[in-house]
């Protein structure tokens, strides 16, 4: 078993920011501790428990365990009987099935947004992805990650599908986690710098589609980014 962390100043000030916002208790603690799994700062296999985890976050046991639940349906932790909580592992197989879902969500996103989404919106990404890529260096695995799902969490949006928003919400916790799994994973390759080529390339290409409003090439397009991205990570586990 991996050793239990201490506190951090970091996890205790989400809190204290988010309970400003007038939140229950229980959803300040599932927000912070999925923000911290998703981030990897509680790492695939640590194990813990609800009295360790509420030290954590500076609050009682009772909103930590009904956060617990909620991130155990997210698939992000799994109960262990009288040995506390252990942060989910991602398999192999696991990867593949998330990413197959991420790709018929993605591009049926991408599909039903490109004749809703506003210019302006698109402008601001492809702005922010070209100055990304200016920098010296390139663009940035961190920033690059972050841009990557603000686009996605967009193009989502603006599908107005109410139910695909919903299915979407249910599963960011284990699709951000993927993703995050994912750019770490090829980031320590030979390739990482011609697979940030690509995924950059990728998304400038799904902006291209949504600009044209054309839905079957916004859709081929999202789904083409996905499937490079599986491809991509498989090579590298495998290697």
């Amino acid at each position: 078993m991996k050793k239990q962390s201490k506190p951090t100043k970091k996890s205790v000030a989400v809190v204290e920011w988010s309970n400003g916002g007038g939140k229950a208790l229980r959803t300040v603690a599932y927000e912070a501790l999925r923000q911290q799994i998703q981030a990897l700062d509680l790492e695939p296999g640590f194990v813990t428990s609800d009295s360790e985890l509420a030290r954590r976050l500076g609050m009682s046991r009772t909103p930590v365990r009904e956060a617990l639940t909620l991130l155990e349906r997210d698939f992000l932790v799994t109960r262990i009987p009288n040995h506390g909580v252990r942060i989910r592992e991602i398999t192999t197989d696991e990867i593949v099935h998330i990413l197959n879902m991420r790709e018929a969500l993605d591009g049926m996103a991408a599909h039903l947004a490109a004749t809703r989404i506003d210019d302006k919106v698109l402008d601001h990404f492809q702005r922010a992805f070209e100055e990304a890529a200016a920098q010296d260096g390139g663009i940035q695995p961190k920033q690059h990650a972050r841009l990557s799902q603000e686009l996605h969490s967009t193009i989502i949006v603006a599908t107005g599908n109410p139910f695909l928003q919903s299915t979407s919400q249910t599963l960011r916790g284990i699709f951000e986690r993927s993703r995050q799994h994912g750019w770490r994973t090829w980031n320590r390759t030979a390739d990482a710098r011609s697979i940030s080529d690509n995924r950059y390339a990728e998304h400038l290409a799904i902006i291209a589609a949504l600009r044209r409003r054309d839905p079957e090439a916004a859709e081929a397009a999202a789904r083409v980014h996905v499937t490079n991205g599986l491809r991509d990570i498989l090579k590298a586990l495998l290697s």
